[in-house]
């Protein structure tokens, strides 16, 4: 961090000089026009008119593991340091090629544009103008209200719609997600911001951490539907699960309000709520119980830990 000293030209006029090689790189000159962004903290953040994107190809190349590739597809995408992505070396792999492609529908932006050989072209063409982070957040919190609608009609009715409907919407949560992400990061490096996005940069941290709370209990729903097709439980056994279930959405719903409504006092009623139901349901278990029955109290007992962690952020965002 470089430290300048505040001049005074006239009667009451104040000037700073800028740094010369952050005029260099930012193609400024004399009579260039400058942002200038006032903070709630009472910091002054002064950045050209137009940052310019990353236009700059970058290269993967397949080595031993898919998986790797794909982790490192997702990295550069969240990243956003580069327009094009090339990937080489997947030679006639045409199961790799099919997963790259599968990828890419999760990452919103990414479009294929030449599948050649052993070589895929990726281009990112995402405006990050028509989206928000809070508008995000706020989609992403909607699909796993609905995943939860879908798994307590599961446990009435194991309808194979609403199974599919939910790994529908299990796959839009990770899309938010990664878009979340990516627009963190570019507003951590000061490019192109929603013009609509109204969160100062902490509660944007914020809400990007319970973004991630939110994507692990959509995972979680979805485990627990696998759970639910391979078990067989008594009527008092699916009433129970049934409470539960319809009892654990409001609570992860209650946090999500918290957070977005920044309301202290429901997120400390949420850290305070005291796990009646699973020792409820686990009083129903004997000999004959199946297995399945804890599992899944389980993963419900984990998704209102998620969900405590998201109260937990509201209390902490209060504190600004």
């Amino acid at each position: 961090m470089e430290t300048r000293k505040v001049q005074v030209t006239g009667k009451s006029t104040y000037i700073l000089t800028l740094p010369k090689k952050w005029v260099t790189k930012s193609a400024l000159g004399a009579g260039s026009s400058v942002n200038l962004s006032y903070q709630e903290d009472g910091s002054l953040v002064i950045s050209p008119l137009t940052i310019r994107k990353p236009t700059a190809s970058r290269r993967l190349v397949m080595k031993e593991s898919g998986d790797e590739l794909k982790r490192n597809i997702i990295g550069t995408y969240i990243m956003g340091n580069c327009q094009f992505l090339e990937i080489s070396g997947i030679g006639d792999q045409q199961e790799i090629k099919n997963e790259i492609k599968e990828l890419c529908k999760v990452l919103i932006g990414f479009e294929i544009i030449e599948i050649d050989g052993s070589r895929v072209l990726i281009q990112d063409i995402l405006d990050t103008d028509e989206f928000t982070i809070e508008a995000g957040f706020k989609r992403m919190s909607s699909l796993v209200f609905l995943m939860f609608n879908d798994l307590m009609e599961i446990q009435r009715t194991r309808t194979p719609e609403n199974i599919r409907d939910i790994i529908a919407r299990d796959e839009d949560v990770d899309k938010i997600f990664f878009l979340l992400s990516k627009l963190f990061i570019s507003r951590l490096n000061l490019r192109k911001t929603s013009k609509k996005d109204r969160l100062r940069l902490i509660e944007a941290f914020y809400y990007r951490l319970a973004a991630g709370e939110l994507e692990r209990i959509g995972n979680l729903i979805v485990k627990i539907v696998h759970d639910l097709e391979r078990a067989s439980f008594s009527g008092e056994e699916k009433e129970k699960l049934l409470e539960f279930g319809l009892f654990t959405r409001l609570f992860v719903q209650d946090s999500v309000n918290s957070l977005r409504l920044l309301d202290i006092e429901l997120a400390n009623n949420l850290l305070q709520e005291k796990e009646n139901f699973r020792a409820e349901l686990l009083e129903l278990t004997g000999p004959a119980t199946d297995p399945a029955l804890e599992i899944i109290t389980d993963s419900f007992g984990r998704v209102k830990d998620y969900a405590r962690n998201i109260a937990k952020l509201t209390i902490d965002l209060s504190q600004l």
